[in-house]
């Protein structure tokens, strides 16, 4: 005598009416879903330090924040490194330098 062994899936098609389903036909219990990332706009209501009001909205804040004249600085280090500049070197602006003058001089 063999036994087979049953899972709870009341909202299941083939449920016996104990809700019941043999698991090979009951399939997984959760679907593995892909969530959204979503990051709220929502905060702790803070005072804005330029305008004094008392604002919950990440939004808000910004835009109080550009109408007021200001700029928001992050604290990312990435983002406030500054880019290292390309530095040419003589030869490349010699070169430069001559072929800009051949081709004012050829029109």
């Amino acid at each position: 005598m063999s036994r087979e062994t049953v899972v709870y899936r009341p909202n299941h098609p083939q449920a016996n009416a104990n809700g019941m389903v043999p698991l090979r036909i009951a399939g997984p219990r959760n679907e593995k879903r892909q969530a959204a990332y979503v990051i709220s706009d929502t905060m702790a209501q803070m005072r804005h330090p330029a305008t004094g009001a008392m604002i919950d909205s990440k939004a808000k804040f910004r835009a109080v924040t550009r109408a007021s004249g200001c700029v928001e600085v992050g604290t990312d280090p990435a983002a406030s490194r500054p880019k290292p500049r390309f530095e040419a070197s003589v030869g490349e602006v010699v070169n430069d330098v001559k072929r800009s003058i051949a081709e004012l001089r050829s029109r």
